[in-house]
């Protein structure tokens, strides 16, 4: 009953908070952050880590710099989940605060996340939404034992940015042959062909061997790749991938909408070559 109570008060709160938030107010007042002060305190007692941090999400959602101060005691006095959103809360007010602050998530408190998972998500989390400058890469891409995805995503960041780097960090990811690590071996040697390290489709090598359904998969793995992280440099490896027989018809439509974007003249060409001409046009792109 007691734990009851205690949600309603969380919802409460926050919705206290949201529909200040949503009426334009300048900045929360003193009393609805008192409430939250006793509330947040309470949940620091009773929660793992997964109420809280999805109240902390809906306090970054609110886009109110005046939290600033709340986000750095949840990072002073919380769990690695709640000190991973506090990161992110401190890094969105201060370029809420001032607009050249962008790329403003720290390294040093990303460090301080010994958690590996929490640790993991909050750098991709910060990655996606631009919250890290060529510093924090590069100050990150330095450290030991990174997950292949938080470590290809900082070298695709880097190579964005044209920051130089290492090839031996791709090489290591794409001589992994364990079992499901056929996308992050592709993607490692797609940013190697960008560097100019590998043949156009020495990335191709890992999907071959798979089954149509992970084959599948791991096409869309990559072009996502390619899309959020802005990769150029690709095109060549990707026009060869157009020829591969055991492409789908969605696969090659998704294939060719991203050779349209990197290269929109070439990409045009292939898309009118492959399907200007056939009849089954529509029901293939059902």
């Amino acid at each position: 009953m007691a734990r009851a109570l205690f949600r309603v008060r969380v919802g409460v709160v926050i919705g206290a908070m949201v529909s200040a938030a949503s009426s334009c107010a300048a900045a929360l007042s003193e009393e609805l952050l008192e409430q939250y002060a006793g509330v947040w305190a309470e949940l620091l007692e009773r929660d793992s880590g997964g109420s809280s941090a999805a109240f902390l999400r809906r306090l970054r959602e609110m886009e109110d710099p005046s939290l600033t101060p709340l986000f750095s005691s949840v990072y002073a006095m919380g769990n690695d989940a709640q000190r991973a959103e506090a990161v992110l809360g401190l890094a969105e007010m201060a370029a809420l605060a001032d607009n050249e602050a962008r790329g403003s998530v720290s390294s040093v408190q990303v460090a301080g996340i010994e958690a590996p998972i929490a640790q993991q998500q909050l750098l991709l989390e910060a990655i996606e939404q631009g919250l890290m400058g060529s510093e924090q890469l590069e100050s990150i891409s330095r450290w030991p034992d990174l997950a292949p995805e938080v470590e290809l995503a900082v070298v695709a960041q880097l190579l964005r940015l044209g920051r130089p780097v290492e090839a031996r960090r791709l090489e290591r990811i794409a001589s992994d042959d364990e079992a499901g690590n056929a996308a992050a071996r592709s993607i490692a040697l797609l940013l190697l062909h960008a560097m100019d390290e590998s043949d156009a489709d020495a990335f191709l090598q890992p999907v071959r061997g798979l089954d149509a359904r992970r084959r599948s998969g791991m096409v869309a793995v990559v072009l996502g790749f390619i899309d959020e992280h802005e990769v150029r440099g690709v095109e060549s490896a990707l026009f060869s991938f157009v020829d591969e027989e055991w492409l789908r018809d969605r696969e090659r439509i998704a294939l060719i909408g991203a050779l349209i974007e990197l290269d929109p003249e070439r990409g045009s060409g292939l898309w009118l070559e492959e399907w200007a001409g056939s009849d089954q046009l529509a029901s293939r792109l059902r």
